[in-house]
């Protein structure tokens, strides 16, 4: 399918395109990516630029924080950017409240390790089992249970013989293609009484929002190549994540550093939209669709006069647009 193989592809990742349709009721298939044709994967903490801005069919993007908002307006003028919050918000759970609390009683004080996983054409660490041995030794004596969210490409690894191999329930949200993953991911979260992040990534967001004590541990992850900066941001922002995520006991200070990460990488709270918000969302890509008529030289002029047709507007819908539109294209710091 050509939505799937040229446009969109982003956004049908994880199924996050189909929860935020699913959040504003709005009848789900893979053609919508024309128009959300960019919905960031995940938190990239490197502050790599991604390559996907450059290609005219992308008109806009939607995120869960700002963070990158500001550089990518520097090369992008007139470039919506809206920023929804954690994507986990929105996705209901794969299972009903009853079932979950069934399972809940059955695992009693539940621990969730989210290992630092791999990539495809990349390799796991050789060096990681003897990590892991400690640490799953440490949780025995304080959780009933043990589970570990596995990543689809891993399932074959040394790692998960490991993990299977010490008793520790293995879960995963399935492959990135399905639809349902960031259902499975918010019913394995709300499973957990704590977490156990080794190493950055977008489940530490998602914990927070939830309400869930994380510790992130050592990053044992093998990362792609990046340059000399995007390496000092990294470890910049991995020194802040291991401070502020330090223990499970939440004093003031670290409830502090916590939701200044959350705020900043994942949106905070005040970024979650409304059903009504979300469904403008994707009402001003119809509507700009609708004036360029695919025409990707004249998205920017488009969105520029929507704006001000929205702004003149004396309909209720309008103003929200234009509302959700300005913020979108406003500059950041």
């Amino acid at each position: 399918m050509i939505a799937r193989t040229v446009f969109g592809s982003e956004s049908i990742m994880y199924g996050h395109l189909k929860v935020l349709a699913d959040y504003c009721n709005r009848s789900y298939s893979e053609e919508l990516c024309y128009l959300l044709p960019e919905i960031e994967h995940g938190v990239n903490f490197s502050g790599l630029i991604p390559e996907s801005i450059r290609k005219p069919h992308v008109h806009l993007r939607v995120t869960q924080g700002d963070y990158r908002k500001a550089i990518i307006q520097q090369k992008r003028k007139m470039f919506p950017q809206f920023s929804v919050g954690p994507y986990i918000h929105y996705a209901d759970m794969s299972i009903s409240v009853a079932d979950l609390e069934s399972l809940k009683k059955t695992l009693g004080a539940t621990l969730l390790l989210f290992p630092s996983h791999t990539f495809e054409f990349s390799e796991e660490n050789e060096n990681a089992i003897s990590f892991y041995r400690q640490l799953v030794r440490e949780a025995r004596s304080d959780f009933d249970s043990v589970i570990a969210s596995i990543y689809w490409h891993d399932i074959d690894s040394e790692l998960v013989r490991y993990l299977k191999s010490e008793g520790i329930v293995l879960v995963s949200a399935g492959m990135r293609s399905d639809v349902r993953f960031l259902n499975n991911l918010k019913t394995i979260i709300k499973l957990a009484d704590a977490i156990i992040s080794i190493g950055l990534g977008t489940n530490i967001g998602y914990g927070y929002a939830l309400d869930k004590p994380l510790v992130i541990k050592r990053d044992c992850e093998n990362g792609p190549a990046m340059d000399n900066a995007e390496r000092d941001e990294l470890a910049a922002n991995t020194r802040d994540f291991s401070n502020a995520f330090a223990c499970f006991d939440r004093d003031d200070e670290s409830v502090r550093l916590q939701t200044k990460l959350f705020d900043k990488f994942w949106g905070g709270i005040d970024a979650i939209k409304t059903r009504n918000e979300m469904n403008e969302i994707f009402a001003i890509a119809e509507d700009m669709l609708s004036i360029t008529k695919g025409n990707s030289g004249k998205f920017a002029s488009a969105y520029a006069s929507l704006l001000v047709d929205y702004s003149n507007s004396t309909n209720a819908r309008d103003l929200s647009k234009a509302k959700l539109l300005e913020n979108a294209l406003s500059i950041s710091y």
